[in-house]
């Protein structure tokens, strides 16, 4: 009974600090879109998350190219909870909003949203799926990426230099290869290579 207790005081206290320390939290990496038989990889999108509470928040998503422009929208509301490892789960759940296109409101339907939010390494994943409009087929969205910050927006995107490539690392310690996206560390830093 005191291991879930103690269990139970510490998530709340991670989820409490997580929501002080990080309103706005920005997530950086590859995207896949999928519609029908297309699919269109975005090797740089970045997604946003913003707590509401202890265990809900708004998950913002970039702007989609491809067979056409799908605006940036925010998914209101999701539910998450957080496990003793601080691993925040976003179950499968649905969701609907619309978004504003030449003075045309788009409806937009969720038919699935999940996730997870793993704060040892600050990776974000999720997979979207949902109508947009009229169009006939069902979109669905797939993101992996890691916390970054951007101080021109509140949020801070470490800089990268091309210079420093070749003595990049992964966050697993492993080389990186010259055309590789996404967090690396050079000289004991952490950059964004985009």
């Amino acid at each position: 009974m005191k291991k879930y207790l103690y269990t139970l005081i510490a998530a709340m206290m991670a989820a409490t600090n997580l929501m002080a320390q990080h309103a706005p939290m920005a997530f950086a990496g590859e995207s896949v879109l999928s519609v029908a038989t297309t699919i269109i990889e975005n090797p740089k999108d970045t997604i946003m998350f913003t707590m509401t509470g202890m265990n809900s928040g708004d998950i913002t998503l970039p702007e989609m190219k491809g067979m056409g422009t799908i605006p940036s929208f925010t998914i209101s509301g999701v539910s998450f909870t957080m496990d003793e490892n601080h691993v925040v789960t976003f179950p499968e759940q649905t969701f609907s909003t619309s978004v504003e296109v030449d003075g045309t409101e788009k409806s937009i339907t969720g038919l699935s949203f999940s996730g997870t939010y793993t704060m040892a390494d600050r990776s974000m994943e999720i997979v979207v799926t949902f109508k947009y409009g009229s169009m006939p087929f069902p979109m669905t969205y797939s993101f992996k990426g890691y916390y970054v910050k951007d101080t021109a927006n509140g949020i801070n995107v470490l800089a990268y230099d091309k210079n420093t490539n070749s003595n990049a690392y992964g966050l697993n310690g492993q080389r990186v290869p010259d055309g590789a996206h996404g967090i690396v560390i050079i000289g004991g830093k952490k950059y964004l290579k985009r």
